[in-house]
């Protein structure tokens, strides 16, 4: 199994906008809403914090909103 390093909410953010994701919109909290450089109606919703995100977020981020593989994911997260 490859590892990598746990981002924070943060720079998993700026490693998706590398990849072609867009911001859709900040809402008042602390989360962000991109937009997937394929399909404009399926956006992503990662938390804008500091902290580092836990793994089940991660793989919830990536299997339901995200929806890539994982060998892709794993290589936006070593951007980070």
């Amino acid at each position: 199994m490859n590892r990598y390093k746990r981002p924070t909410g943060i720079r998993l953010i700026r490693a998706l906008l590398k990849y072609g994701y867009e911001i859709k919109r900040q809402g008042k909290g602390s989360h962000v809403f991109l937009i997937s450089p394929k399909n404009n109606n399926s956006y992503a919703v990662i938390p804008n914090t500091r902290k580092t995100l836990k793994m089940g977020l991660l793989e919830d981020i990536r299997k339901n909103e995200l929806k890539i593989s994982k060998d892709r994911f794993i290589e936006i997260l070593r951007d980070c």
